[in-house]
Parts: structure tokens; sequence; C-alpha cells
């Protein structure tokens, strides 16, 4: 099983293929091909070793070769024992062949009052210490308001919408534009909601608008009186829910399923 393992890591020669020209055959130092059935079996086999790199004390979080560690930081003891830990981590990459990007390293800290600082740092060079950080799609600040968030899914809902409306200039089917909407459009605004789902009315609203500005759309399309309806009809008409009660209701499936 090693002698198989090991003739399909190694000796591995590869080509790049730009249009209809082949570069010259170049060895593989590291790694299998991609989208191979084997890939993600070995990755895992790699990579789940970290778990023995951490003190008991560190918490971390792995998706994929995206790594989040995490400790309550109560004074400067915990603030060198994460230091001690980044430095058992950066140690375990090198003897691993593994790089990492230091410009997508960030130090975020989560508290009340004013957070114990500390210089954390890999390689010798200090990690920036940032006030958010995006994750996985969502843009997580450190007060844990997720208004940047907002206004980032809600502008970019909006550009969305505005090349949905002069991509179907000739478009009058409901279905069909309700369609690009909701895979669209919908769909960026609901990512994740169980994460950042807002308290506040005033986020309530504005991710509210995006779908109220659709539906002023779809009305114009169909010669339907926005002012005589409403928007509740118009939702009804449609067959589409308040983006509150859809995030309602993501909620208490998350929650049923726990």
């Amino acid at each position: 099983m090693l002698d198989w393992l090991m003739s399909y890591l190694t000796d591995r020669s590869l080509m790049v293929r730009i249009r209809n020209h082949l570069s010259r055959p170049f060895g593989a130092s590291s790694g299998c091909p991609q989208g191979s059935h084997l890939g993600p079996w070995l990755f895992l086999i790699f990579i789940n070793e970290i778990k023995e790199i951490f003190n008991g004390k560190i918490r971390f979080l792995l998706y994929a070769d995206d790594l989040k560690m995490f400790l309550e930081v109560s004074d400067r003891n915990d603030s060198e024992l994460l230091q001690e830990n980044l430095d058992r981590f950066s140690e375990w990459c090198l003897d691993n062949r593994l790089s990492l990007n230091l410009s997508k390293c960030h130090v975020v800290s989560y508290a009340r009052g004013d957070p114990v600082r500390y210089d954390y740092s890999i390689y010798g060079q200090r990690l920036e210490r940032s006030g958010q950080v995006k994750d996985l799609g969502v843009i997580f600040d450190s007060q844990l308001t997720f208004n940047d968030h907002i206004d980032h899914v809600c502008n970019r809902a909006m550009k969305v919408l505005g090349f949905v409306k002069r991509s179907t200039v000739g478009f009058h089917d409901v279905d069909a534009l309700t369609l690009l909407y909701t895979s669209l459009v919908r769909s960026g605004l609901e990512y994740c909601s169980v994460v950042w789902s807002p308290f506040y009315t005033c986020s309530k609203s504005r991710i509210e608008r995006v779908q109220n500005n659709f539906l002023r759309f779809l009305s114009y399309r169909t010669g339907v009186a926005t002012r005589e309806l409403g928007y509740g009809s118009l939702r009804e008409a449609s067959g589409l829910m308040a983006l509150e009660a859809r995030r309602q209701w993501f909620d208490t499936i998350f929650v049923a399923k726990l």
C-alpha cells in the first residue's frame, strides 16, 4: 500500500495548457492532480495532524486550508501561550514545506472592554491587527455587529439586480424574472444568514429594500400598479416571502437540527 502511494505521489510530470499551446513537461515537487478522487482523502490525512500541535487550551477551526486559532485572553500569559502555539504551527508548516500567506493572516480581538494588547508574529513578522476580517464570505467586525457585512451584501445585491434589469429588457414572464432574482440576488442576501441575521430594524429594512426594488421592477414589467397592491400583495402574487420571515425560517431549521 505504501509503495502504491509512493508511486502515485512521486515522479509525476506536469504541463500547462494555454489555448492550443502546451508547455514543456516539468516535475511536480509535491501534491497530486487537481480533481483526483484521492486528492481530498490524502489532504485530510496530511492536514489533520494539526490537532496534535496545539496546547490543550488553544481552540481552532479548520476548513480545507483555512485555519482559525482562538483563545480567551485574560492577561499577558494567555497572549504568550497563543504566540507559543503560533510558533509551533509555523514550525510545523516549515517541516511540511507549507508556505503561509502572511498578508492574509490577521489578529482580531472580540471584547466588551479594551482587549489585552500583544504583538503576535509569525516568522518574526508582526501580524496585522484588524477591526474586521472576512471568513468564508462573511465579514466579522470586532464588535460582532455585522454592519459592514450587511452593507457589503446589500450593495452587491443591488449591483446584481441592476445587471438582471439591464439583461432582461424583453422579458415579461414573471416566473423567469423571479427565478433570476432568487438565484442571483436573493441567494447572496441569505448566504450564512444564520450567522449575521440583523437585530436592528434599520438593518432589516435595508435588506428588505432590495427585494422591494425587485417587486417594483416586476410590477412595472407586468403592468401592475405598485401603489394599488402594496409590497405584501406583490410578494404573495409572485410567490415570495419577506426576507426577514425567511431568515427566521432558516434560524428555526438550524436550531431544530442541533
